[in-house]
């Protein structure tokens, strides 16, 4: 995961057995996160991964937890369910260009759930979204989105922010035909209605400074 350098401080939790608040650049926020040992997947993972895309965003998509390849690269959505997310994404921008959107991704946990080192994926345990769950009001306060977008009933079903919609997890719609499928097709409009109804218009919209991080 690359670190990028601000000027700004940031007001992060930073994991030493318990989370404790302090000042830190976001730098550091993701120089102490990729360090977290708080719950064992943590201490058996190869890579911890935390967000991806333009921070602050408008949009900030939030899946359940990283699989093989995100495991492996440190990057959020980087597989086969990334390249749907990134069509969903591609093809929203197309269905409302008057409603341009910045976004992010990450996960409700940052490392992959498993039992064992490569071993395979499972649901991640309340504990282990319990010891995550700082990170991910970092990312949020770091994010700063309009809109969650929660991918899946995991995330749906765990997210602490008010305005956000639920849409398919992106490797459902792999199982059930990918790109092209009714899975598919119901989640962009799904996500055209929303973000329509909910973002800015262009000549509205106010255009933050942002970093983007991959």
């Amino acid at each position: 995961m690359k670190q990028v350098k601000t000027r700004g401080m940031t007001r992060v939790r930073v994991p030493q057995g318990r989370a404790r608040t302090t000042q830190l650049s976001y730098a550091k926020f993701f120089f102490h996160w990729q360090k977290c040992r708080a719950c064992k997947i943590g201490r058996i993972a190869h890579r911890h991964v935390l967000v991806a895309g333009n921070v602050p965003c408008d949009v900030l998509f939030l899946g359940e937890a990283p699989g093989k390849t995100e495991d492996l690269k440190g990057v959020p959505f980087c597989g086969r369910s990334g390249e749907i997310l990134d069509y969903w994404i591609n093809q929203t921008m197309k269905e409302i260009p008057e409603y341009p959107f910045t976004h992010a991704m990450t996960n409700m946990i940052a490392c992959r759930p498993t039992d064992e080192l490569g071993g395979p994926n499972r649901v991640p345990t309340q504990d282990e979204l319990d010891a995550c769950r700082p990170r991910l009001d970092n990312v949020l306060f770091l994010c700063k989105p309009q809109v969650v977008v929660c991918l899946g009933q995991t995330a749906a079903s765990s997210c602490p922010f008010e305005s956000m919609i639920q849409v398919p997890h992106p490797a459902y719609a792999l199982r059930k035909g990918g790109k092209k499928s009714d899975v598919s097709e119901r989640a962009i409009k799904h996500l055209t209605r929303y973000l329509k109804k909910h973002l800015p218009k262009m000549e509205d919209k106010k255009c933050p400074k942002y970093k983007l991080v991959n």
